[in-house]
């Protein structure tokens, strides 16, 4: 009997040991070569603003705090929208903010825009911008859950404009047939020309990368690029720089922190940049970008 027990005991030390490498982060200590230094703002578990850059995601420069979410509201969610020049986040309960003093001197200030998404107690909403959206109709919040949802609303009202098609997995994908975990969303080619756009997420569950059709009869379509070396939980989030690389953050329970990861929306794969230096998770990044010319006559405003 005694042989049995220890038999068992190794059995589940050793599916503990897979577990725990299948969490760990992949190319640890590894840092990309020639990588851009562009400026993230992070948002933390209990609701500040850090900000880093994503050579060096260890020193952050500044922490601060947003006046104006109720006690009861949690922030789950921030994107920057570069065309305006303007930051966004959502809390738990569904309620969308514009912020103002992200990068200015003193404490943020969140205000409310329109009513809270209406949304079940166990759907987590995310959200980002598309560019392409934002420059031909002057809005383009893109808002999914894990529960499948796939909406387009306007930013300034908080109103759902288009209710697309929920999103599937494509037939002969490697996912056909099983409901998505979605996440993270996030959208490339943000520059002011942009002529065209992808938009990409994760799904929790198949640990993966996949991208989402955005037209045609496909809207909604997905399709798997590759799967991800790094655990997926509720507070990962994706969000792409200037020349389309792909940053990832994630929430490492274990050590109370969150790692940031450069990411290949060719393929997935995924390689450590650092751990970010808050002493708490960040459970959202974004990356602000500006340009000559678009934005930069609401720069004093203090954003």
């Amino acid at each position: 009997m005694k042989r049995i027990f220890d038999k068992l005991g190794l059995v589940a030390m050793i599916v503990a040991i897979i577990m725990f490498a299948a969490c760990w982060p992949a190319f640890a200590g590894q840092k990309p070569d020639r990588a851009p230094n562009e400026t993230v703002v992070g948002l933390t578990e209990s609701g500040k603003i850090a900000l880093f850059a994503t050579r060096t995601p260890e020193t952050v420069s500044v922490v601060k705090s947003i006046s104006g979410v109720p006690a009861t509201e949690r922030l789950t969610g921030l994107k920057y929208e570069f065309r305006r020049d303007e930051f966004y986040a959502l809390s738990d309960s569904g309620q969308l903010y514009r912020l103002t003093g992200v990068l200015g001197f003193g404490s943020a200030t969140a205000t409310p825009v329109g009513v809270p998404f209406d949304k079940t107690a166990s759907e987590r909403l995310y959200f980002t911008f598309n560019p392409l959206a934002n420059a031909r109709l002057g809005f383009g919040l893109r808002l999914v859950s894990n529960r499948n949802r796939n909406n387009v609303v306007n930013q300034f009202t908080a109103q759902i404009a288009v209710k697309q098609p929920t999103q599937t997995y494509a037939q002969g994908d490697r996912s056909f047939g099983r409901t998505p975990n979605l996440a993270a969303p996030s959208y490339i080619n943000n520059v002011p020309d942009v002529s065209a756009t992808r938009l990409f997420l994760v799904d929790r569950d198949a640990a993966a990368l996949v991208e989402q059709a955005l037209s045609g009869p496909n809207t909604g379509q997905l399709t798997t690029v590759g799967t991800i070396g790094v655990c997926l939980p509720v507070e990962t989030s994706m969000a792409a720089g200037r020349n389309n690389d792909v940053y990832l953050s994630t929430k490492f329970a274990s050590r109370n922190s969150s790692d940031l990861f450069g990411i290949d929306f060719t393929t997935g794969a995924t390689r450590r940049i650092g751990t970010i230096g808050v002493s708490e998770p960040v459970i959202d990044i974004t990356v602000v970008q500006r340009f000559v010319g678009i934005n930069s006559s609401v720069e004093a405003a203090g954003n």
